[in-house]
């Protein structure tokens, strides 16, 4: 099952970078084949996929560097790879 979640971005060094981890588990948008960081983005009600760079992790958050902002909803839980 997909589900939606709100990117909790919180704020550490006065910088909004960390994401809480969608999973015990698993690696937050990690696709193993490839060893790229996706994420699915929502727009419109659509899943927009897209890369994005991590720095820290730790089990429960995960911080990211570039390629979400502040407000966006992500998709957690979906099995799916990327097109090649």
């Amino acid at each position: 099952m997909t589900q939606e979640k709100r990117a909790e971005l919180m704020r550490e060094y006065g910088e909004e970078r960390l994401v809480r981890a969608a999973a015990d588990g698993e690696e937050f948008g990690r696709y193993l084949r490839t060893n790229r960081r996706l994420v699915f983005v929502v727009e419109n009600g659509e899943p927009l996929r897209r890369e994005i760079v991590v720095g820290r992790t730790s089990t429960r958050e995960i911080e990211v560097l570039s390629g979400l902002q502040p407000g966006e909803v992500i998709m957690v839980g979906a099995n799916t790879e990327p097109e090649s």
